[in-house]
């Protein structure tokens, strides 16, 4: 039984379970891994204060798993299929295992879809972006497209 279990081991789940770890709770970490994620298509990123030349998300990951096991923190590698609550806090079923926690935080992140487009893969994280906050910056003075199956892919103009 765990103090606070956290779905999700990216950038946010890193940090609450770095927070967590700090107060002295038993923290667990379950995750998919970096395959499971838009982060593995993100090449550099530099929206992260304290990487000037910015930092890829496989190493901003590892850095954070660094940290948060300095602290005590927990890795569990794994996929949550099912989240259910019980008298003393939540159970996580997991394709390998049954996870306990008083407290649970889901930070599952993001997964895109792909757009349809022949051999686009093959470009992801190069010419094919997906975050506007990740990938945009380095965009800026370039010719674009923007796919997306709703108004929401393409935002409104800075006022």
């Amino acid at each position: 039984m765990y103090d606070i279990m956290i779905i999700g081991g990216g950038e946010a789940g890193l940090s609450a379970a770095i927070c967590a770890a700090l107060m002295n709770r038993t923290v667990a970490v379950v995750d998919r891994g970096i395959e499971a994620s838009r982060d593995q298509w993100a090449r550099n990123y530099l929206n992260y204060p304290g990487f000037p030349d910015g930092i890829s998300a496989e190493a901003l990951r590892e850095l954070g798993d660094k940290q948060a096991a300095l602290y005590g923190m927990e890795r569990i590698w794994d996929e949550v299929a099912a989240l259910r609550s019980t008298e003393d806090g939540f159970v996580a079923e997991g394709r390998d295992g049954l996870y306990r926690a008083r407290a649970t935080i889901l930070a599952p992140g993001v997964m895109d879809g792909r757009p349809e487009v022949e051999n686009s893969a093959d470009f992801e994280g190069y010419d094919v972006h997906y975050c506007l906050l990740c990938d945009g910056y380095e965009m800026q003075g370039t010719r674009v497209a923007v796919i997306g199956n709703t108004d929401s892919a393409v935002p409104k103009p800075a006022l």
